[in-house]
């Protein structure tokens, strides 16, 4: 790639995150389905026209804002992971990482949530483009859940997690602990404490929901990797 070629692309990259940036804005102000393409526009100073030399429409923007939050957010896990340290420790940051990330998106990560149920559902009304970005979404999604287990199977291998439960399923309890916590949130109209939820959550998943009754003490039924 040539200087002219490099320097072309990083004022496109420049501009396509300014129109992200104004995006989450106004997808937390007034939800995806109130939105319009030109209040994005406005938001980031572009006018509506403009905004097509860089996304083909709304759908798209919200897909490559959603793919470029869930890639900050592996690359955030990824960071404050030390393999050294034991399962629980990098749990602890996992779920604090996690609980900071959705609260400071917060109403944008919640509609992703939502908006990529909706995309599963009509996926074959999509067009190619729209299909080929909604996977992409989806393998970032997955990618988090890949990481988890991972981590989950060293720590079964070391005999730190004695539970019969294939790592694959652990990973999405985990995730689904911390995706309910700040649904919850949503739910309350307020964001809860993230020091006091990460205690809570990494507590809960210590000691698991513990039963009183010896006839749940039969084997689990444990599900291949996910």
């Amino acid at each position: 790639m040539n200087a002219k070629s490099i320097r072309d692309k990083t004022v496109r990259d420049t501009k396509c995150n300014l129109i992200l940036d104004a995006a989450r804005k106004v997808f937390a102000a007034k939800g995806f389905h109130e939105s319009r393409l030109e209040d994005i526009a406005g938001e980031a100073g572009f006018s509506k026209a403009s905004l097509y030399n860089y996304y083909a429409d709304k759908d798209e923007i919200f897909l490559y804002l959603a793919i470029r939050d869930f890639e900050n957010l592996l690359s955030s896990l990824v960071a404050v992971t030390n393999t050294d340290q034991p399962f629980f420790v990098n749990l602890e940051r996992h779920i604090r990482t996690s609980l900071n990330f959705f609260g400071e998106h917060f109403a944008f990560m919640v509609s992703a949530t939502n908006f990529h149920v909706t995309l599963r559902i009509n996926q074959e009304r999509m067009v190619e483009q729209h299909k080929i970005i909604s996977e992409k979404f989806s393998d970032y999604y997955h990618s988090i859940l890949s990481f988890h287990r991972e981590l989950i199977e060293k720590a079964q291998q070391k005999g730190e997690i004695s539970s019969r439960v294939s790592a694959g399923n652990i990973s999405r309890y985990i995730s689904s602990l911390i995706r309910g916590t700040f649904i919850e949130w949503k739910m309350r109209g307020v964001q809860g404490d993230t020091e006091e939820e990460t205690a809570s959550l990494l507590a809960f998943i210590r000691s698991g929901i513990g039963s009183a009754d010896p006839e749940d003490s039969g084997p689990v039924q444990s599900a291949g990797k996910q």
